[in-house]
């Protein structure tokens, strides 16, 4: 294709300038070429002290920063109470004690956080904390299990997506997940949720089954249970 362009000059004399185009045809392996210096296989950019590498994915008008983490520290205050370690979160006098939170080996932390530019000034948009299982199941069947007046268990789950109402089946093991057995079946909402309870066990673990709309059948991450208010699972 071929054009002419008139332009003005700075000294006020008029030039005529003809262009001519046309299309280059450039492969897979040309294009390649050309980002190889741009496009990175590693995207590794930021190391954050004491915790790892940080990954960016970088979009038009925000970064998206996530990081793996294998632990959470817990801020909390401490007095004697008849030479024993009490929890104290209100007194500001109290004895400060660290606590970290760590990950069981079978479960993974991602922590995320998404920032933008405003005014020339880097502006956190906001943070998530993302736990899944080792085979990357966490997010489509999340599951608590909370103990409830000692002797018993409250559970709380989602399946995802969810289009309708669905049932699933909850499951337990006594043996740290050798073996798996069915406690019980039961029907989420429209929305996904879905609730039920059952008896305490110390040693016991949960995981739920579910099959999609489509057939496929998806196992959650192994679940142990949690006292409201204590990080530490009971076991």
């Amino acid at each position: 294709m071929e054009k002419i362009e008139i332009i003005i000059r700075d000294n006020g004399t008029l030039t005529e300038r003809t262009i001519r185009e046309r299309d280059l045809k450039a492969e897979g392996e040309v294009l390649d070429e050309l980002t190889a210096d741009v496009a990175r296989t590693q995207r590794n950019v930021l190391a954050v002290p004491g915790w790892g590498v940080a990954h960016a994915n970088v979009g038009l008008f925000d970064t998206i920063w996530s990081v793996a983490i294998s632990r959470i520290p817990l801020k909390a205050r401490f007095k004697l109470v008849n030479s024993v370690l009490v929890p104290m979160f209100a007194s500001m006098t109290d004895l400060e004690v660290p606590m970290v939170w760590t990950a069981p080996p079978e479960v993974r932390l991602v922590f995320v956080v998404r920032t933008t530019v405003e005014d020339d000034c880097v502006v956190v948009g906001g943070n998530w904390l993302f736990a899944y299982g080792k085979d990357h199941n966490g997010y489509r069947l999340p599951l608590t299990v909370t103990v409830k007046n000692g002797s018993r268990v409250a559970f709380w789950g989602l399946v995802r997506p969810a289009a309708a109402a669905s049932p699933l089946v909850l499951q337990y093991s006594d043996n740290n997940g050798r073996s798996w057995q069915q406690l019980l079946t039961a029907e989420t909402n429209t929305s996904g949720y879905w609730t039920a309870s059952g008896l305490f066990d110390r040693q016991r673990i949960w995981r739920v089954e579910w099959t999609s709309p489509s057939g496929t059948v998806y196992v959650g991450a192994p679940v142990r249970a949690y006292v409201t208010g204590n990080p530490k699972p009971q076991s």
